[in-house]
């Protein structure tokens, strides 16, 4: 037999309980997303768009790799396999709608 270790599911329900914690790791930053040159000044023009951001957040970063952890321990379906794939794929761009879709709250 195979040493798969067991999800501890105190540990997931743990891990969700502090979802109101991590998403005070939440901070804004501005994201350059558009790039123009001013004939008549001469210069470079950067645009920039507000975003919240969790992404590089130290608390986040521990908190969701403790959590894709555990849920890689269970038994694969859709549902975990889509949280496990949100988890993962935070960036900066759209963090928090990701985070507000709160499939696993």
């Amino acid at each position: 037999m195979g040493d798969k270790k067991m999800a501890n599911l105190e540990a997931i329900q743990k891990l969700i309980e502090r979802i109101p914690e991590i998403e005070k790791s939440f901070y804004s930053a501005d994201i350059g997303f558009f790039s123009s040159y001013d004939w008549k000044t001469r210069q470079r023009k950067t645009s920039t768009m507000p975003c919240e951001m969790i992404y590089k957040s130290p608390n986040f970063m521990a908190w969701r790799d403790e959590l894709v952890c555990e849920l890689s321990k269970l038994k694969k379906d859709a549902f975990i396999e889509e949280i496990i794939y949100l988890c993962q794929h935070f960036s900066g761009l759209g963090d928090r709608n990701k985070f507000d879709k709160r499939i696993w709250g």
